[in-house]
This record gives C-alpha cells, structure tokens and sequence, in this order.
C-alpha cells in the first residue's frame, strides 16, 4: 500500500467539519437542557490535546515495552491519581 501526503486544502476542509460538528452538539446538548455544554465541550479539547501531546513525547511508531511503560505512567499519573476513593 503506497501512502501519499495529504492536500493541505483537505485538512482544512476536515478542520472546518470538526469545528461545525462540535458547535452543532454543543447546541443541541444546550436545547436538551445541559448545563455548561460549551465548558465541558471547551474541557474534552484540552484533555485531547493533552494526550495528543503525551502521545507524540512517548513516540507515535509502534510502540516497544518501555514506551508502553511511560503511557501507563501518564495513564496512572494524567487519570487514576486524579481518582477519589469515596
């Protein structure tokens, strides 16, 4: 399989599709009544930029026993320590 660059004009077009996308859920979860849609819809992109961002320092290739080690790390460190017990 030959993989090829994709048109700058296209990842564009996707952007554009994503944010549309977002703001119509944002505007019908407002319609159905809940409360700081645009906040918890503001809060998901940061957590996905968050892990993008994890992502790309561990290594984006196929990943070897250390890597999966540093991405349980982030798991345990970015999630579970933030876990309450009660």
């Amino acid at each position: 399989m030959a993989f090829v660059a994709r048109d700058p004009a296209l990842s564009e077009a996707l952007k554009g599709f994503r944010n549309g996308e977002a703001a119509g859920l944002v505007a019908q979860a407002t319609e159905r009544g809940v409360a700081d849609a645009q906040a918890i819809a503001d809060a998901h992109r940061e957590v996905i930029k968050n892990w993008r961002a994890i992502v790309a320092e561990i290594g984006e290739d196929d990943w070897d026993e250390a890597q999966w080690e540093a991405y349980r790390e982030a798991l345990r460190s970015e999630i579970y320590a933030q876990l309450s017990a009660d």
